[in-house]
């Protein structure tokens, strides 16, 4: 928001206003897990407040473990808060498909098949998942990734304003966001190639006309992981710095099921399924994304 631009109008006590905006950036993925959160200074100025206001915000935040405060470097987004209100905070997507990437990856030849919305989480786990490669400077012989990903146009039904009064703004928030992950996807992995690190890289990025309500990632034919989308209310920031209240899709938080080919199921509750099962339901996840696959257009150039 610029220091011309009036900041949001409060609803209810100007913390709880910016308690519920950092919130919402953390349980979309504005804010990843490990990063740092804006300065009391930037949020002052961002809702015209004083500090004792965003202090009381910073802490209730940190108190109920949205929020982490380390000494002499500042606060850093700690996750999703268990859904129970205990202690510590629910681990995002990104943090558990990374294990399970840095698993693939010790393959010679290694598949990654994805269908998500923006692709974002996977970018941040794979950013993790890579960082042993990088420091090694040696990886797999080959890393083949292909994703699918919403078309745009009125396959991007959310967000959507919860007044129902259509807005293209959030169709094109939605469209950018898509291209910017996806493009940050393809650069990490290309990299690897261009470094030396890995000898063959090949990134295809598809469009379909379907708005996914399931993450699924695909791990060397062998194992899925997925993981349900939410739809939420939540005040979502354009980028003018207007405050719109919307119906939003979520998923960084999302739990991951893990189905493997003859193992079969391992889940944040550690309940299991029969290893038929397991081995059934990776068929199908896969029997899935190559029909998905094979009717899709390639990703527009530009």
């Amino acid at each position: 928001m610029s220091p011309d631009e009036s900041p949001p109008e409060p609803r209810g006590p100007l913390f709880k206003v910016i308690v519920d905006y950092l919130q919402g950036e953390i349980t979309s993925g504005g804010l990843a897990r490990g990063e740092k959160a804006p300065s009391q200074h930037e949020l002052m100025a961002q809702f015209g407040v004083v500090r004792s206001t965003v202090q009381r915000a910073m802490e209730e935040l940190k108190r109920e473990g949205w929020l982490d405060a380390v000494q002499g470097s500042g606060t850093f987004v700690k996750g999703i808060p268990s859904a129970d209100g205990s202690a510590g905070a629910r681990m995002p997507t990104s943090a558990v498909l990374s294990d399970w990437l840095k698993q693939a990856f010790r393959e010679s030849r290694v598949e990654l098949d994805v269908l998500s919305f923006t692709s974002e989480s996977f970018h941040l786990a794979l950013a993790e998942a890579l960082m042993p490669i990088r420091v090694n400077r040696s990886g797999p012989k080959s890393i083949r990734v292909r994703m699918l990903l919403p078309a745009d146009g009125p396959t991007l039904a959310y967000p959507r304003r919860v007044d129902g009064l259509p807005d293209e703004r959030l169709r094109l928030r939605s469209a950018r966001l898509i291209e910017r992950q996806a493009g940050n996807v393809d650069e990490a992995l290309v990299n690897l190639h261009a470094w030396g690190y890995v000898d063959e890289v090949d990134v295809d990025i598809r469009r379909v006309p379907v708005m996914p309500l399931q993450k699924i990632y695909l791990l060397n034919r062998t194992e899925s992981l997925r993981g349900n989308y939410e739809i939420a209310k939540r005040r979502l920031r354009l980028d003018t710095g207007e405050f719109l209240e919307v119906y939003d899709v979520l998923g960084l938080g999302a739990q991951l099921d893990l189905f493997t080919s003859g193992s079969g199921r391992v889940s944040a509750e550690s309940s299991e399924v029969p290893e038929e099962a397991g081995t059934r339901i990776v068929r199908q996840d896969q029997r899935l994304f190559d029909s998905l696959w094979e009717s899709a257009d390639g990703i527009a150039e530009g």
